[in-house]
């Protein structure tokens, strides 16, 4: 049986696109999407958003409406986690390191990250 890519996939336009800049020019490591609650049986309203982690930084986007796609990313933290955490839904953990002034590192923290995006 021939695999007909039209059939099974297929490329739309970007939900999102951000600029390499608007990391610092960091490496991007993962990504976390949460989709919309429009189409479930009970609606909480809850709008879909993305968490993207690259070298050193943690970033999120939201998607509101159709002009959301202009929206920059936004810086949400620091971090040295090479991984993204998801511990239940809405809830996540990662690494964030305190460092003093010679930039020497003094501990590393466990930061939760509790995410509600509905707009109720």
């Amino acid at each position: 049986m021939e695999f007909e890519k039209s059939k099974y996939s297929r490329s739309e336009e970007p939900l999102f696109s951000y600029h390499h800049d608007d990391v610092k020019g960091k490496k991007f490591l993962a990504l976390h999407v949460r989709g919309s609650s429009r189409k479930e049986v009970l609606d909480r309203n809850e709008k879909q958003f993305v968490y993207f982690l690259h070298e050193g930084g943690l970033y999120s986007w939201t998607y509101l409406n159709e002009e959301s796609k202009k929206d920059k990313i936004k810086f949400v933290s620091e971090t040295s986690s090479l991984h993204f955490d998801q511990i239940k839904d809405g809830l996540f953990i990662f690494l964030k390191d305190q460092k003093d002034k010679d930039d020497k590192l003094v501990e590393q923290q466990i930061m939760l990250l509790r995410t509600n995006f509905s707009q109720y």
